[in-house]
């Protein structure tokens, strides 16, 4: 799809009509994680265009990943890599109070930054809203979309551990 977008603007004389990009994204599908701005810029979306992620999480449906650790690291992860690689700003809108419910695997989760009660109660934060704090608050700047740094570490001769 991104290809055909930039395809079709150039073909009919339209890419600088283009002021923004924005898309959803859930990139673990397959547990692949993949930072679109690369993909974006070499199907030909000028890099004036800003991109921003409007919707994301780590899959299109819940699980117990979301709420413990793993889902914690992911976000800070995903969120510095996407901004480092170039993009403009994302929107993490899981400040919602939705019930942990079956999801991926049956397994329990939310989307949600908090578990909440019978009566939408907040009980308690999850791993994403801590990940959240840290981004918002120790992270990023207001007006700064850039985090000021980032480099891979690696922890044994075959992986790798990115520190922002």
């Amino acid at each position: 799809m991104h290809d055909f977008a930039c395809s079709t603007l150039r073909m009919f004389g339209r890419i600088s009509a283009l002021l923004l990009l924005g898309f959803l994204l859930f990139p673990s599908r397959s547990g692949c994680q993949t930072i679109p701005v690369d993909i974006w810029r070499d199907d030909g979306l000028p890099p004036n265009v800003p991109m921003f992620i409007s919707e994301l999480n780590i899959a299109w449906n819940t699980g117990e990943s979301f709420v413990d650790i793993f889902g914690g690291l992911w976000l800070a992860d995903y969120v510095g890599a996407f901004l480092n690689a170039g993009g403009s700003g994302l929107y993490y809108f899981h400040y919602l109070p939705v019930r942990l419910y079956h999801g991926c695997n049956g397994s329990m989760g939310t989307f949600a930054m908090f578990t909440v009660d019978s009566k939408y109660q907040i009980q308690q934060p999850t791993s994403q809203y801590f990940a959240s704090q840290l981004i918002n608050q120790e992270w990023v700047q207001p007006g700064n979309a850039n985090i000021n740094y980032s480099r891979p570490a690696p922890i044994s001769p075959t992986r790798r551990v990115t520190l922002w």
